[in-house]
């Protein structure tokens, strides 16, 4: 079998070309929520939520918080916390609430927490109820189940027999139609106004999967928010760490770089690197959003961070600051980026670790870019060459010789011990014969790859998809 290589060195060979491009710095403008684990009314300096989750504003820019554990849903007005629905009744035995359900008023109705939410053109939300495995519909005094059983499971049907299993993101189409990222179930499904369940994207596998493709074909890993821009459809796919469009019947992944380890993992492979879009990595993106520029927006939830998609189809960080009263500024940290959504030039940040709501004043400046063209070069090192490796369940192991040569080392066989002396610049990395990590196969020495991350703190993975192992 022979796969690809694709090594990180130094930069040896690029086309430089000069671009405008914008920079995007987020400055606190004020803090929802005293940043304390509970629940409390009051204030928004006195607010206590508990895992905060989605956030969306009515037609009045009123912002509504999913209060996910608190299993309630609030309201923010005139910079005052309140709770519009939702209740706790029982207690475990941590004294955390236990969520339940119950339709009926706004005094009245239970969840059991519910993640996300999006408002439709009637002024109503809808909501996704997610341990209940129900959408609801929350209008102007009243709680209704709008699809879902209660029961986990993956069935498409009238709304009142449909199954979901853990709904998290959802979003709505200019005619109405509702489209919930079906956590558990690796699919994006869709409740017309006839209140009809059908599977809209992707092909229901029980442990998820990564395929670009038809509607029909595509593969999703628990795929965690949806945004819909005009139709277009933008999807979180967060267990594959990447940013998937909806298009013209057609699934596409326009950011994240999807691989999976060297044994079967549920995951594919995160990390934190922003470059172009093509090999930009995430880890555990859960939220999407755009602003008024068309600029996509992109919670990377687990590295902590706001990232964008510039206009030339880079990934890259907001910048988060703080200004300080001598006019400085400061770097400012967020914990758990869990939903976004902007409005008159802020960008609302849900952050689920910190339980409030961050309030970011955005500043976007343009800037002179310098582009580097990828068809001449492939991460850091224009270099991709062939390369024969030996695979089983439990490991791929590559050979020694022929992997470090390609990025510039020389390797000598010394055959009295048995071992591959390696140079890199001014540094020796011996290779001896254990018949377990390093083994002759051959007549060629063959290394494992987790070996290698483990003993010489490596980031090289082994791409079961496309046969492909990325060096970094």
């Amino acid at each position: 079998m022979k796969i690809k290589l694709i090594v990180s060195v130094a930069v040896l060979f690029y086309l430089l070309q000069f671009n405008f491009a914008s920079a995007h710095n987020l400055y606190l403008s004020s803090i929802i929520g005293k940043g304390e684990y509970g629940s409390k009314d009051g204030s928004v300096t006195e607010a206590i939520f508990r895992n905060p989750y989605g956030i969306a504003f009515d037609k009045e820019n009123n912002l509504y918080i999913v209060d996910s554990k608190n299993n309630m849903l609030k309201k923010v007005t005139d910079s005052k916390v309140t709770t519009v629905t939702g209740k706790i009744d029982l207690l475990d035995e941590k004294g955390l609430p236990v969520g339940t359900f119950k339709d009926g008023t706004f005094k009245d109705a239970k969840f059991n927490e519910p993640r996300n939410i999006a408002l439709n053109f009637k002024g109503e939300f809808i909501l996704t109820d997610t341990n209940n495995n129900l959408i609801r519909l929350v209008s102007s005094s009243k709680i209704t189940t709008l699809a879902g059983t209660g029961e986990v499971g993956y069935k498409d049907g009238k709304n009142n027999i449909s199954k979901f299993n853990k709904p998290t993101g959802v979003d709505i189409d200019k005619n109405g139609n509702i489209y919930i990222a079906d956590t558990g179930n690796n699919i994006i499904r869709m409740i017309s106004t006839k209140l009809e369940v059908a599977t809209f994207a992707g092909k229901y596998v029980e442990k998820g999967g990564y395929l670009d493709g038809d509607l029909q074909t595509a593969l999703f890993n628990e795929p965690s928010d949806i945004c819909i821009v005009g139709d277009v459809f933008y999807v979180v796919d967060s267990g594959n760490h990447a940013i998937r469009k909806i298009e013209n019947g057609q699934v596409t992944t326009i950011a994240g770089h999807v691989f999976y380890g060297e044994t079967d993992n549920e995951y594919g492979v995160s990390d934190d690197i922003s470059m172009d879009a093509k090999y930009s990595k995430f880890k555990f993106p859960k939220a999407i959003t755009t602003l008024t520029d068309g600029t996509i927006v992109i919670a990377d939830t687990w590295n902590k961070k706001i990232k964008y998609i510039d206009t030339l189809g880079n990934i890259k960080e907001f910048k988060i600051l703080t200004k300080l009263q001598d006019g400085t500024t400061q770097d400012f940290g967020i914990s758990g980026p869990i939903d976004i959504v902007e409005l008159n030039n802020k960008l609302y940040v849900s952050d689920i670790w910190d339980n409030c709501i961050y309030v970011f004043d955005i500043e976007i400046t343009n800037e002179t870019e310098q582009a580097v063209d990828l068809s001449r070069k492939v991460l850091n090192k224009g270099k991709i060459t062939d390369i024969p490796v030996i695979s089983d369940e439990t490991k791929v192991l590559l050979p020694v010789r022929k992997f470090f040569e390609q990025s510039g080392a020389i390797v000598t066989w010394i055959s009295e011990t048995r071992e591959a002396v390696v140079k890199i610049e001014d540094n020796e990395y011996r290779f001896q014969v254990d018949n377990d990590n390093i083994k002759i196969v051959n007549s060629t020495m063959m290394v494992g790859i987790k070996y290698l991350n483990e003993k010489y703190k490596q980031d090289i993975v082994y791409d079961k998809t496309s046969n492909t192992i990325f060096a970094y």
